[in-house]
């Protein structure tokens, strides 16, 4: 049985109730409900949050952070966020020893050339090596250090993971002009995997614990909205600036 205190996002029966609770100590939730259904513009998930402000500025005197606040109050309330993150690893094993890591620049580039320099690649250089990994970061400094999961269920139709491993190797074969071969080579290496995780909370930024947030609330809010639009379920990543400790891990199972 899970615990109370690991927030799913996609099991919206498990956490109505504590949600609603949340709501209720900044504003009645049911009296929420009603200005919501009295607003003259139809709701969706990109203006909701607006209109939640509004209403509850007008109310307070005050400009109002709604998400804001409820970031506090999920923190407050949540101690992780059940979330999963597939990959490829040559030994499973060692993931579950070690945990989930994070590569900075040099990890990258001594990976790449254990990869790319190893022989199957004769027209690749060291040289090249070295100015692809470069080129790749500051093309997306976002893969340097850090942790990618899904918190929805939409990592089910990233197959590309399963198949080819990491995006980043993929772009640097790609700028190596080895992409197919690499492809070939990686197709049948390691095993593709999806770790279950009880990310701590702690180690989520405010911006995305606030994109989830406002996913939730949508959620939350959209059977009651009699204006609104349907619900459009939403793929929803958050990543962490440091590795997960094996101990995070819950499970894990082969992919697809």
């Amino acid at each position: 049985m899970r615990s109370k205190n690991v927030w799913v996002l996609p099991d919206l029966d498990e956490w109505r109730e504590s949600f609603i609770e949340m709501i209720d100590e900044i504003h009645s939730f049911s009296d929420l409900c009603k200005r919501l259904r009295a607003c003259d513009e139809p709701l969706s998930d990109e203006n909701y949050v607006d209109k939640l402000n509004s209403i509850l500025s007008e109310i307070n005197g005050y400009e109002f952070d709604f998400i804001g606040l409820m970031n506090s109050k999920f923190r407050s309330r949540y101690s992780f966020i059940w979330a999963a993150h597939l990959s490829k690893p040559i030994d499973i094993n060692d993931v579950l020893t070690k945990g989930l890591l994070v590569f900075s620049s040099d990890d990258y580039m001594e990976k790449v050339k254990s990869i790319f320099l190893n022989g199957d690649y004769p027209s690749v250089a060291e040289v090249n090596v070295s100015a692809a990994v470069k080129k790749v970061i500051a093309n997306d400094s976002s893969r340097e250090n850090k942790l990618y999961f899904f918190v929805t269920d939409f990592y089910k139709i990233c197959h590309h993971y399963s198949e080819f491993g990491s995006e980043f190797m993929l772009a640097v074969a790609a700028d190596l002009k080895v992409k197919d071969k690499y492809k070939d080579n990686v197709r049948n290496q390691g095993a593709s995997t999806v770790f279950v995780c009880n990310v701590p909370v702690e180690k989520v930024s405010d911006k995305l614990i606030g994109c989830c947030l406002r996913i939730a609330m949508f959620y939350l809010f959209n059977p009651l909205l009699k204006k609104s639009d349907p619900l459009r379920i939403k793929d929803v990543a958050i990543s962490i600036d440091s590795g997960l400790s094996p101990s995070n891990i819950v499970s894990h199972y082969a992919f697809p």
